[in-house]
C-alpha cells in the first residue's frame, strides 16, 4: 500500500466510510477508491482535490504527512472552479467571444486568462 493509500484508508475509515460511501460522496467509482488505497493507481489532481476537500486537509498532507497551511475549505473550491472552467474552455469546438469563434489556442488562452485573475484578486484580498 502507497503512503497516500494509507492516508485516504485512514482518513475514510476515521469517518466511518466504505468505500463505496467514499466514492458516492466525491464522485468516484468504488473500484477506483480501492485502487488508490491498495497504491495501484494514483489520483490526478481534480481528484486529489476533491479528497482535500472532502477530508478538509490540504494537498501537502498527502504527500508530506502534514495537515498544515490552507485546509482545502479555503482554497480547493476555486482550484477545482478553475481547472473545470479550463476543461471546459478546451473541449468547447464552438465557443465564441464578440461573433468570432476561438481557436484551441485562444481556449486554452483565455482559461490561463482566468487562472491570473484569480491569482490577482486573491493577492489584492490579503
Amino acid at each position: 500500500m502507497s503512503e497516500f493509500g494509507q492516508k485516504l484508508k485512514a482518513l475514510r475509515l476515521a469517518k466511518n466510510l466504505k468505500q463505496a460511501d467514499l466514492g458516492e460522496m466525491v464522485g468516484i467509482s468504488t473500484s477506483a477508491i480501492g485502487m488508490y488505497e491498495q497504491g495501484r493507481r494514483m489520483p490526478d489532481r481534480r481528484t486529489l482535490l476533491r479528497f482535500c476537500r472532502f477530508f478538509d486537509v490540504t494537498e501537502s498532507y498527502f504527500q508530506d504527512g502534514e495537515a498544515l497551511g490552507k485546509t482545502a475549505a479555503q482554497y480547493t473550491d476555486l482550484d477545482v472552479l478553475l481547472e473545470d472552467i479550463k476543461e471546459f474552455l478546451a473541449g468547447q469546438e464552438a465557443f465564441y467571444a464578440k461573433g468570432e469563434r476561438l481557436s484551441k489556442e485562444e481556449r486554452i488562452q483565455l482559461g490561463q486568462a482566468f487562472e491570473i485573475a484569480a491569482a490577482v484578486c486573491l493577492k489584492n484580498i490579503k
